[in-house]
């Protein structure tokens, strides 16, 4: 992913294309836009290089936590069933 980092005076200005959500790693949220990773851009700041993460997310809804609630439950069944 292309993140454009700018300095106009005393703003920064960070642009990153937004993706697909994505369900995140903890899987409480979905990423949208993310730097995956550090990054150490060629914008100074008292001559130093200015380094950056970032990571853009959106909270998961009821339904989306209820569907994943659901397929939860369907694989300890299966588990379970598989178990005996």
């Amino acid at each position: 992913m292309a993140v454009s980092v700018k300095r106009k005076k005393n703003i920064l200005k960070i642009e990153v294309p937004l993706e697909e959500p994505a369900l995140s790693k903890s899987g409480k949220t979905y990423v949208v836009a993310s730097s995956h990773g550090v990054i150490t851009t060629s914008v100074m700041y008292k001559g130093q290089p200015i380094v950056l993460v970032l990571n853009a997310f959106i909270y998961q809804t009821e339904d989306d936590l209820s569907l994943r609630a659901q397929a939860s439950m369907r694989r300890m069944r299966k588990e379970d069933t598989n178990g005996k």
